[in-house]
């Protein structure tokens, strides 16, 4: 019984990150390993993409598919309504 809990917490997170990355690839074209980053460094940051890395990795990118790459992320990690505890 845990088992099978612990496996559909994995599922749902891979699911999760598939459809972030799925949503920053419709806003721009970018390399998994980019997209990866991308996610890594602004869950590390409390949401933001740190100035460094914008400027090392995403330098490319305008303000504007920054922020929206930061709420497709900040979209696909909230958890939903019906999971939060009271």
């Amino acid at each position: 019984m845990v088992g099978q809990r612990i496996e559909g917490i994995i599922v749902y997170g891979v699911s999760i990150k598939m459809r972030c990355r799925a949503g920053i690839q419709h806003v721009v074209d970018l390399p998994d390993r980019l997209i990866d980053l991308f996610i890594r460094s602004r869950r590390d940051n409390q949401g933001v993409l740190s100035k460094k890395k914008r400027e090392r990795f995403f330098q490319s990118l305008t303000d504007d598919e920054v922020r929206d790459l930061e709420v497709v992320v900040q979209e696909s990690f909230a958890v939903p309504t019906s999971l939060q505890r009271s």
